[in-house]
């Protein structure tokens, strides 16, 4: 029965858009509707199965009311103009062409129609008409092929947001990639996890995005270095340019951006030592998978704020002692497994763990006493395989571990 409620909406989306177009000034609204509309966007409650919370947004909207009371959409409240759409999570399956009347509202600055069902269609060159538009998010849609060059026209962008589905493949060029890049320039936050742009990083990356917060670019089947130019992105809060297959030394600037929180380099091939940390904002490090090298800094001491540090699956080597860890009163998990470092205690004090730490991997560590890991008392997950560990587990550990 619910399902043949939602079918009765089932006709095109496209009325919808014909009204906010057609309607006049306020209170004498037009609800005139053309009589033959193809019934190209639907509503299937499967549609947004990603969603914690979906709601049909379209269900509810009743053309006897004003449409600026229409849920999901804003209007100006000088000139009516529709400025802001929002059907995220709204069940929506089938297609969005070129023909589509969502693109005549000409006046829209926000537009979100993320976890919907678009059918693997291609995203529509005529989304570059909207030259007001301040935010696009287009994630999770199941819109697939090539990102049309037309995105790059959108210059009053600040956030940019195509991440597809898992089951879909989204495509940038390379060229549009760097348009993209030259032409959006008042961009705060950039996302484009998981599409293939199958190149290189720009040399002069950030020489247009002086403004840019958010960077999302996990993969996106990049190859080569991080150029250097990244270091200029002094707005920098989260650079995410995990799963590539980067390479060559990162960069030591990366490392000293003053307002970076969280860093994901993991699952790339960089080489090389790891510079000191100088950025006291960082709060999350993933930096796994690599064949990073040599000594880890004595910098690390200095992550103040640091929840989560994941150097595992690299070579590191050498000493490491484990009181470096003692000042790192909100860090929660500790992975540095499988390593060529020793951990040790090398002034045998009294080590003490922060409370807050739940999960400690030492995998591979060269582990020999579990003394120097007596004070860890509130963990969840240990590693401790193929250490040096030897003779009898202390009581202590039992009751410090088993109902933790």
């Amino acid at each position: 029965m619910v399902y043949n409620q939602f079918s009765f909406f089932s006709f095109s989306i496209s009325v919808f858009f014909f009204y906010f177009i057609h309607t006049s000034s306020l209170p004498q609204r037009s609800k005139h509707f053309p009589s033959k509309i193809q019934a190209d966007l639907t509503i299937d409650p499967s549609a947004s199965h990603y969603c914690p919370l979906f709601h049909p947004k379209t269900s509810l909207w009743n053309v006897n009311r004003d449409c600026c009371s229409w849920d999901g959409e804003t209007c100006d409240e000088m000139t009516d103009h529709v400025i802001e759409l929002d059907l995220s999570c709204s069940q929506l399956v089938g297609k969005i062409d070129s023909n589509s009347s969502l693109f005549q509202l000409s006046h829209l600055q926000r537009l979100d129609l993320t976890h919907n069902n678009f059918s693997n269609f291609h995203i529509s060159p005529e989304f570059g008409r909207f030259s007001n538009l301040t935010h696009l998010n287009l994630s999770v849609s199941s819109f697939s092929g090539q990102i049309p060059s037309q995105i790059s026209y959108l210059s009053k962008l600040q956030s940019l947001r195509l991440n597809p589905s898992s089951e879909t493949n989204l495509r940038l060029a390379a060229h549009d990639f760097e348009l993209l890049l030259q032409n959006l320039t008042q961009l705060t936050e950039l996302d484009l996890t998981a599409i293939n742009i199958s190149s290189t990083i720009p040399l002069n990356f950030s020489s247009h995005l002086t403004t840019l917060r958010f960077l999302y670019l996990s993969n996106c089947n990049f190859r080569g270095p991080i150029p250097e130019s990244l270091s200029n992105l002094t707005c920098l809060e989260y650079l995410f340019l995990d799963v590539n297959t980067l390479n060559g030394t990162i960069p030591s600037g990366i490392f000293c951006l003053p307002s970076v929180i969280d860093l994901a380099l993991s699952n790339n091939h960089f080489s090389g030592q790891l510079e000191d940390f100088k950025s006291n904002s960082l709060r999350w490090i993933d930096l796994r998978n690599n064949q990073l090298q040599g000594h880890l800094p004595n910098s690390i001491q200095n992550l103040v704020n640091q929840t989560w540090l994941d150097l595992s699956f690299n070579n590191f080597c050498g000493h490491m002692d484990v009181s470096l860890f003692s000042d790192l009163k909100h860090l929660w998990r500790l992975d540095l497994s499988y390593n060529s470092i020793s951990l040790t205690n090398e002034n045998k004090v009294n080590v003490t763990w922060p409370e807050s730490l739940d999960t400690l991997l030492l995998a591979a560590c060269d582990v020999k006493e579990l003394e120097d890991l007596r004070s860890a008392k509130h963990l969840r997950d240990l590693a401790l395989s193929n250490n040096k560990l030897q003779g009898r587990i202390p009581d202590w550990a039992w009751s410090n571990w088993m109902f933790s």
